[in-house]
């Protein structure tokens, strides 16, 4: 899909169509995902993920970590 344009109306409210324009799709993008776990004990773990969206102008990066107990 090239065309980030969305026509749209409120089902309750006729002749209110509308276009909502979204940002460019980036094209020849990579996403990429990579991840570890860190045992400390066997019930305390630390796992660390990282995601990304690569292009050759736009870049989106997003992290998370978690500390996990079990039992």
């Amino acid at each position: 899909m090239s065309n980030p344009a969305l026509n749209t109306a409120f089902e309750s409210l006729p002749g209110t169509g509308f276009t909502v324009n979204g940002a460019p799709i980036p094209k020849n993008a990579a996403l990429t995902t990579a991840g570890a776990q860190l045992w400390f004990t066997t019930n305390w773990s630390f796992l660390a993920k990282f995601d990304g969206e690569l292009a050759s102008r736009s870049q989106t990066y997003a992290g998370t970590g978690t500390l996990r107990y079990a039992w």
